[in-house]
């Protein structure tokens, strides 16, 4: 399915989606499913004609899912909508970028991934990282569980908790933990044991830090522009 050209864009850019959500996807999410008020918003509205012969569950998730992704890109302000829109050379490219959103958007199994997506589309626009770097961190969020995230976020704020080795080879395939350089011991029920303790990646940080944000708390802007792993 194509999306139509600069339809992400125009979304993300529109007032009746800055509107719509302006106190979360949340609130609105059951008028963002109703076909009138939802064809207001130029990306909604094109996914909605394109699903009119598979009215359903399927539409109604699908709307929810963009609603999702939408609350937080379409509160940037003017000049950060202006700057996002400025990195396209033409409308091809902005019509290539939003076919891979609603990609990843669609197939996401939960609410949260396209959640997640957009605050770090927020990230993006902000300069914590390049658009290479964040198709890169959706592309890994999309094949991570999302039940592994909580996993991610104890690590980060060195919550003291049990390793389970396989969240975190599972994480570590995403690209969110690597391995750390040395094995430490631990004595469970008495008896010693060794285990490969892990450390989050970069991505792993942004993920935590910009992504897993717990409700309405705002992206923060870098002290300076950050494109390079640190």
């Amino acid at each position: 399915m194509r999306a139509k050209k600069t339809a992400l864009i125009e979304s993300i850019k529109s007032d009746e989606a800055r509107e719509l959500l302006a106190n979360g996807a949340d609130a609105v999410i059951d008028a963002l499913s109703d076909s009138d008020i939802a064809s207001s918003i130029p990306f909604v509205g094109t996914v909605l004609k394109a699903y009119q012969a598979a009215q359903g569950i399927r539409e109604r998730m699908l709307v929810k899912k963009l609603a999702k992704f939408l609350e937080h890109p379409s509160q940037m302000s003017e000049e950060e909508k202006q700057r996002f829109a400025s990195e396209f050379e033409n409308t091809s490219k902005e019509e290539e970028f939003g076919e891979q959103m609603l990609m990843l958007i669609e197939q996401s199994e939960d609410l949260v991934k396209p959640r997640i997506i957009g605050r770090l589309l927020v990230a993006h626009v902000k300069g914590h990282f390049d658009l290479t770097t964040f198709m890169r961190l959706c592309k890994m969020v999309d094949r991570a569980f999302t039940e592994d995230f909580q996993y991610l976020k104890m690590l980060r704020i060195g919550d003291n908790h049990r390793p389970n080795e396989d969240v975190e080879q599972s994480l570590n395939s995403s690209g969110f933990l690597r391995p750390a350089n040395n094995n430490e011991g631990a004595i469970l029920s008495g008896v010693p044991i060794t285990y490969e303790t892990y450390r989050l990646t970069q991505y792993g940080k942004w993920l935590v830090d910009l992504g897993l944000s717990e409700g309405s708390v705002p992206i923060p802007t870098p002290d300076t522009p950050n494109t390079l792993f640190s």
